[in-house]
């Protein structure tokens, strides 16, 4: 399944703040309106990657636990 994680950041990249996951392009486009528009983010300060994320158990699971190592 093919989602859309966008994050925001104040600073250097390692200093992330807001991370949103999504799944349309229409949703992309809000987030980044919301982040750049509203909460005043500097463009060069917002990404959004595709990312294919499993549907099984087991692998969505173990996508999980890699994603959100640490957290």
């Amino acid at each position: 399944m093919k989602l859309y994680r966008i994050t925001a950041y104040v600073g250097a990249a390692e200093e992330s703040t807001i991370v949103q996951w999504v799944g349309t392009q229409t949703d992309v486009k809000r987030v980044l309106r919301e982040l750049i528009g509203e909460q005043n983010f500097a463009p060069s300060n917002v990404e959004c990657d595709e990312v294919e994320v499993p549907t099984s158990k087991a692998e969505l699971i173990a996508f999980l636990n890699e994603v959100y190592q640490g957290v």
